[in-house]
């Protein structure tokens, strides 16, 4: 598994997406919250409750 962190311009830590070897992907806020899900296989993302957010793997607008 890779972490990722993400970043605004300042440097500050905004989140963490966790990449699993078969490609799906766990976005964490700063405080390691869940926010959501992306599988490649279904090319979904969806938020902590597994509800679909949309197609395509947009993990980083559950950020806002």
């Amino acid at each position: 598994m890779a972490r990722n962190e993400l970043r605004d311009k300042n440097l500050n830590i905004l989140g963490y997406v966790d990449t699993d070897s078969n490609g799906k992907q766990t976005l964490m806020d700063k405080n390691f919250n869940i926010k959501g899900y992306y599988s490649p296989i279904e090319n979904l993302t969806r938020d902590r409750n597994l509800n679909i957010i949309g197609r395509g793997n947009i993990l980083t607008t559950l950020l806002l």
